[in-house]
């Protein structure tokens, strides 16, 4: 599989990560151990590309929410994606301004 957007270090350590996996469903011993450590040594862009843990969550709370309005489905994965960009940095803004955001547009899909 190609690892898009990564380095070739990052890559590297994707692949070690899934060769760890591995032994870990072959049940060997320590993988486990050795897996977990090895994830909280990796870099927060490796870690994102082995899971899709905030998408799953961010679907799920727009489902929630959107009680079968597509409307308010898609805007809130599209805010809440915001947020998580705002939140990590990606457009050098703070938390204040993602909830700020947040709370506004809610009322305005309520409203």
């Amino acid at each position: 599989m190609l690892e898009l957007g990564l380095t070739d270090e990052a890559r590297e350590r994707v692949a070690e990560l899934r060769a760890l996996s591995e032994k870990v469903q072959d049940g060997e011993e320590g993988a486990r151990t050795a897996l977990r450590q090895a994830l909280r040594e990796s870099a927060p862009g490796v870690l994102a590309r082995c899971s899709n843990t905030g998408r799953v969550y961010r679907g799920m709370l727009a489902e929630k929410m959107a009680v079968g309005h597509p409307l308010v489905k898609e805007a809130t994965v599209q805010q809440a994606e915001r947020m998580a960009l705002e939140l990590a940095g990606e457009r050098g803004r703070g938390a204040t301004r993602s909830t700020d955001a947040w709370q506004s547009g809610r009322a305005c899909i309520a409203g």
